[in-house]
């Protein structure tokens, strides 16, 4: 269920939060393949769909890439879809509550609710030039950024 913590495995994810852009490491995201992998000193770190749950309100979290299906995502007209969740349920990567300034993100039903997102090229932000692309994942509707910093830890559930 979102929101309930199940037993720890060694360490905690990071609730992904909404906040504003900027040059912080926490809020520079590349894209590798369909993954989107935290650009920081923190060794291969993911955007994660919690304990692979498609129930709407899932918190996306900050966590260890490791190619499992609950961090695989497609970018389709301007939204991001989770990809290979439960049952083979897609939904999108949303921005809770009312959207604004540490708003968690989570997996939602695809409804265009706070689900536009943008790459955004990081030399706008004085970052370095990177391949593959990186820079801040903004939300298109509140011009808010997606950041793994400052945000509660959450008891991580193993996938079954």
């Amino acid at each position: 269920m979102p929101g309930q913590l199940g037993r720890t495995i060694g360490w905690r994810g990071t609730q992904l939060v909404i906040n504003a852009c900027s040059t912080a490491a926490s809020r520079n995201w590349i894209v590798r393949g369909i993954q989107f992998e935290l650009s920081s000193n923190a060794p291969y770190m993911c955007a994660n769909v919690q304990g692979n749950d498609t129930a709407d309100g899932t918190p996306v979290i900050a966590y260890s890439c490791g190619d499992a299906p609950n961090e695989l995502w497609n970018f389709e007209n301007g939204e991001i879809l989770g990809l290979g969740t439960q049952s083979g349920t897609s939904k999108c990567l949303s921005v809770g509550g009312t959207g604004g300034i540490g708003g968690a993100v989570e997996l939602s039903t695809c409804d265009g609710i706070y689900q536009g997102w943008e790459l955004v090229n990081g030399a706008i932000y004085g970052l370095p030039p990177a391949l593959p692309a990186s820079g801040p994942l903004l939300n298109t509707t509140n011009a808010l950024c997606v950041d793994s910093a400052g945000a509660r830890s959450l008891a991580v559930t193993p996938n079954s």
